[in-house]
């Protein structure tokens, strides 16, 4: 965020000193058209394809396709009882779409040239924004490009009805901007690897309580102190449930949090319904005493300051929605940075919380997977083989370097 500002304010004040800081646009710097801009029967056609019957495309359904000698006859029924897309992942589709026809736009495709999804399947231009996404993003594979491969692909053969090597081209690109392990990427390897000091990743777990503390300093809550309660509440709830961002920020006081009991005896859990989570797996956490009590002051001293009106939001906002994962993020990020100085994501506490488990007890691979919530156990083992790779590396050297010292 500095060195964005940092750029801008070089654009916009007149001797502001012109030493470069790095900074790279994000894909959210791109000009995010309304549908408005473009023919109505372009959003219509989008709509439609959200709305059909048939069986969904994901990224693991491709690889299947391609692996499909290969599968077991317990990953075909795996296949089989596949949950329907949720709300949420229909909503990002949507929004790819529309990001898909900006892009087109900023690059200097007329707006009223895109008339329906057939238009934006064509070779030519499925090729100009992937090849505009990955320069500004700085990723050939993975994250937002892979995406939006996937999704063209999905359009073309599922919705337009793209055959032969026009289809095939789609899909060998949409093929070549998936990373070629598909665990553990590098990126999240590097933020993973900041924790092999024990020390660190205990200062990450007791920062929740911290925040509460200095929040608590407040005679008077104000935005400032109800910032912070939120922050310590959602990184808690993040260490304990290792549910995703967009689950936490979506937590619903009316059917999510539930408890029983009462004074010492109640016990209190974040309940996620099995169709509201990614991978279709329930999450049914119990919240430890202090997560627990957090999460009432938050709730009778720092919630109304976000929210004067009735809500069922957990973090809510304003405007009656909820705390976006967007926000949740960079807020996370800036804390993290600012006292650890480690670069830290919503995403990657997940994997500390396998990290965690895989200290304690090595080869715990089928706790780690009922943790995360994989249906699979090779995903599991596919996300945490580099680490162990590393780990027998690092072994391996403290192993020769005691034999050089005669210890061995």
């Amino acid at each position: 965020n500095t060195a964005r500002a940092w750029k801008q304010a070089q654009a916009e004040i007149p001797g502001w000193p012109q030493a470069a800081l790095g900074y790279k646009p994000r894909k959210s710097d791109l000009p995010l058209l309304p549908w408005s801009a473009f023919p109505p029967s372009l959003e219509e056609d989008a709509r439609r394809f959200l709305e059909r019957d048939e069986d969904w495309l994901s990224l693991d359904d491709q690889v299947a396709d391609e692996e499909e000698e290969e599968r077991s006859d317990e990953d075909k029924r795996a296949d089989e009882e596949k949950q329907p897309l949720r709300p949420r992942t229909l909503s990002n589709y949507l929004a790819g779409l529309q990001r898909i026809a900006s892009n087109l736009v900023a690059l200097g495709t007329p707006a009223s040239e895109l008339r329906s999804l057939a238009d934006l399947v064509e070779l030519h231009r499925v090729k100009a924004v992937l090849e505009h996404v990955s320069k500004r993003t700085s990723r050939k594979q993975g994250g937002h490009v892979m995406f939006l491969a996937l999704l063209l692909y999905m359009v073309a053969r599922d919705h337009v009805g793209i055959t032969g090597k026009a289809l095939a081209k789609l899909k060998a690109w949409s093929k070549k901007t998936r990373p070629d392990e598909r665990g553990m990427s590098d990126r999240t390897l590097e933020r993973y690897s900041q924790f092999d000091d024990p020390d660190l990743l205990n200062r990450l777990v007791r920062m929740p309580k911290q925040l509460m503390a200095e929040a608590d300093k407040a005679a008077v809550p104000d935005i400032s102190s109800a910032k912070r309660a939120r922050l310590a509440l959602y990184l808690a709830l993040l260490c304990e449930t290792c549910a995703r961002s967009g689950n936490i920020v979506g937590l619903n006081l009316d059917t999510h949090i539930v408890s029983s009991g009462s004074g010492k005896g109640q016990r209190t859990f974040a309940v996620i319904p099995a169709h509201e989570v990614k991978n279709g797996q329930e999450i049914r956490a119990k919240l430890s005493p202090t997560t627990a009590g957090m999460l009432r002051r938050y709730v009778d001293r720092y919630r109304p300051v976000h929210c004067t009106q009735p809500s069922p939001w957990l973090f809510p906002r304003q405007d009656g929605t909820h705390w976006d994962t967007t926000q949740a993020c960079t807020d996370l990020k800036d804390l993290a940075a600012r006292r650890l100085g480690v670069d830290v994501t919503p995403h990657l506490m997940r994997s500390l919380g396998g990290k965690i488990i895989l200290d304690a007890q090595p080869g715990a691979i089928a706790t780690v997977q009922q943790l995360l919530g994989h249906r699979r156990l090779d995903t599991t083992l596919r996300f945490y083989t580099r680490l162990d790779a590393q780990k027998a590396r690092a072994e391996f050297q403290q192993l020769l370097e005691d034999r050089k010292r005669g210890r061995g």
